[in-house]
C-alpha cells in the first residue's frame, strides 16, 4: 500500500490549504517593512521560518502523494540553502564586505520559487513538452540504446574509471582528503596540480563518468539482476563513492549517497517507506554535518556553513549591483554545456565558466589575489540566473525548471521504468540550488551515452 492511501483525502487537502497560507504568510511579512522599516530583520526572519515551513510540507505531498521524488529533492535542496540566511540575519558574517540587503534577496528567492511553482503547475497542460521529454528520456537509457550489452557497458566504464582515479592518487603519492597540502586537499577536484593542465581537465572527466555510471547501475538495480550481477554493482558503486569521498568531492558524494537512499525509500510501500525514509534522512543529515564539520576545522557555528549557497548568492549579487556588471545573456550556461573541452582550448570558458566568472566578480575593487582554482561561489539558482539575466532571468529559469520538474508528475508513471528517467530528473532536481559541481554531470552524461552506444555497435556485429 502506498503511503498515499493512508492518509484521507481530507487531510492531503488541509495540508495544501495550509502550505499556500504559509506561503501567503512569507510573502505578507515581506511586505511589513516598508511600512515599518525597524521590523526588517524581524520580518525577513519571520518570512524565512515560514518559507521552511511550505517547503518541508510541499516536498511531502509531492513526495508521499505523488510519488514524485524528484520535486521533493528540489524542494529539499531549497529548503537547505534557505538556512543559510540564518548567519547573516543574525550579524556574524564570514566576509569582509558589509551587510546587504536580505530583504530584496529574499524576495528574489520567493520571486525564483514562485516562477517555479507555476511552471509546475503549467507542465501539465504542455503537451508537445511531454512527448519531447518521454523520447529524450529513452534516448538517455542505456537499456534502450544498448540492450545487449548496456549491463557490461555501465560496469566496464564504472570499473575504468575508478582505476583511473586511482592512478592519480598513485602518480601524485597522495589522496587529497589526507593530505597536509591546502593545494591537493581542497575539496574541488584536485585543484593544485591539477590546475592550468589536461591532467585535472582528465580527472574530471572520469570523475563524471563514474558518478553518472553509478547513477545509472543504481537505477538498474532493482530490475532483475542476478547474484552475480548484484554484487558486482554494488561493488563497483561503493568504490565509487570511496573514490569521491578519498577525493574531498563532497557533492559528487552527496548526491550519490542521496540518490542510492531514494532508490532504496521509493522501493517500499506504505509506512515502511515513510519509516525508513525518516531514518535515512537523520542519518544522511547527520554525515553531512559531519563531513562539512571536518571541512571547517574552525567548527560548525551556523547552518550557513554547511548551507553557504545563500549567502554566496547575496555576496555576488551585491557585488554585482555595485560595480554595475553587464548581464551575462546566458553565456555562463554556455560555458557549462561546454564544460568537456578544456578551458585552457577555450577562452569563452576561461571567461565565463561560473567558478572563474563569479570570483572576478567578488573580488572587483579588491587587491586579494584570485585563487587559482575554478571552484567560485554556489549561488543558487537565483543567483546565476540573476546575473545573466536579472530579475527576468530569475522568473525565466525558474519557470523552465520548474516545468521540466512538472512534466515528470504528468508522465512519471509511463516513464518511471526506464534509468534515464530516473537520473534525468534526479539531475534537475540538483539544478534547483545551480551548484557548479554538478555541470559535470552534462558531460559525463554525453560521454556515457557515447560509450554505451558504440560498444553495442562493436560487440553485436
Amino acid at each position: 500500500m502506498p503511503p498515499t492511501e493512508i492518509i484521507s483525502d481530507g487531510i492531503k487537502d488541509g495540508l495544501r490549504r495550509l502550505a499556500f497560507w504559509l506561503w501567503f504568510g512569507s510573502i505578507f511579512s515581506l511586505v511589513l517593512p516598508f511600512a515599518w522599516p525597524q521590523l526588517c530583520p524581524q520580518a525577513v526572519e519571520i518570512s524565512l521560518h515560514l518559507l521552511w515551513l511550505e517547503f518541508i510540507i510541499t516536498g511531502c505531498v509531492w513526495c508521499f502523494f505523488e510519488d514524485n521524488w524528484p520535486a521533493l529533492v528540489g524542494a529539499g535542496w531549497l529548503l537547505a540553502c534557505t538556512l543559510g540566511v540564518w548567519l547573516p540575519l543574525k550579524g556574524t558574517l564570514f566576509f569582509a564586505q558589509s551587510p546587504p540587503s536580505f530583504t530584496s534577496f529574499v524576495w528574489m528567492l520567493l520571486l525564483g520559487y514562485s516562477s517555479l511553482r507555476l511552471g509546475l503547475a503549467c507542465a501539465s497542460r504542455i503537451t508537445f513538452l511531454q512527448i519531447g521529454l518521454a523520447k529524450l528520456c529513452r534516448m538517455l537509457s542505456p537499456e534502450i540504446i544498448a540492450p545487449r550489452t548496456y549491463k557490461y557497458s555501465l560496469y566496464g566504464i564504472s570499473v575504468l574509471s575508478i582505476a583511473t582515479i586511482i592512478g592519480f592518487y598513485i602518480y601524485f603519492e597522495t589522496i587529497p582528503l589526507f593530505s597536509d597540502n591546502p593545494a591537493i586537499s581542497r575539496y574541488q577536484h584536485f585543484n593544485g596540480p591539477y590546475t592550468h593542465n589536461l591532467a585535472r581537465f582528465y580527472y574530471r572527466i572520469f570523475s563524471s563518468l563514474s558518478l553518472v555510471s553509478s547513477f545509472f547501475i543504481v537505477s538498474l538495480y532493482a530490475k532483475k539482476l542476478t547474484t552475480k550481477e548484484k554484487i558486482l554493482a554494488f561493488t563497483t558503486v561503493m568504490l565509487s563513492l570511496g573514490c569521491m569521498l578519498g577525493s574531498g568531492s563532497r557533492g559528487d558524494a552527496a548526491a550519490l549517497s542521496l540518490f542510492i537512499a531514494i532508490i532504496a525509500i521509493f522501493s517500499l510501500q506504505g509506512r515502511k517507506r515513510l519509516f525508513v525514509g525518516g531514518i535515512l534522512g537523520l542519518f544522511f543529515g547527520i554525515v553531512f554535518c559531519l563531513l562539512t564539520y571536518y571541512r571547517n576545522k574552525s567548527g560548525l557555528v551556523s547552518f550557513a556553513v554547511i548551507f553557504p549557497e545563500i549567502g554566496d548568492a547575496v555576496l555576488l549579487i551585491n557585488a554585482a549591483d555595485k560595480h554595475d556588471v553587464p548581464w551575462a545573456w546566458g553565456k555562463t550556461y554556455a560555458s557549462a554545456i561546454l564544460s568537456f573541452i578544456p578551458s585552457s582550448l577555450c577562452p569563452f570558458r576561461m571567461t565565463y565558466g561560473f567558478g572563474r566568472y563569479s570570483l572576478e566578480i567578488l573580488h572587483m575593487g579588491s587587491n586579494i589575489p584570485i585563487a587559482p582554482s575554478y571552484g567560485g561561489l554556489r549561488p543558487t539558482f537565483v543567483g546565476e540566473a540573476y546575473l545573466n539575466g536579472g530579475i527576468p532571468g530569475i522568473l525565466i529559469f525558474g519557470f523552465l525548471l520548474g516545468t521540466l520538474l512538472g512534466t515528470w508528475r504528468s508522465l512519471q508513471k509511463k516513464i518511471t521504468p526506464e534509468s534515464g528517467a530516473c537520473v534525468l530528473f534526479f539531475t534537475l532536481s540538483l539544478f534547483t540550488v545551480m551548484v557548479s559541481d554538478f555541470y559535470g554531470l552534462l558531460h559525463g552524461l554525453a560521454l556515457l551515452m557515447g560509450l554505451v552506444w558504440l560498444s553495442e555497435r562493436i560487440f553485436t556485429r
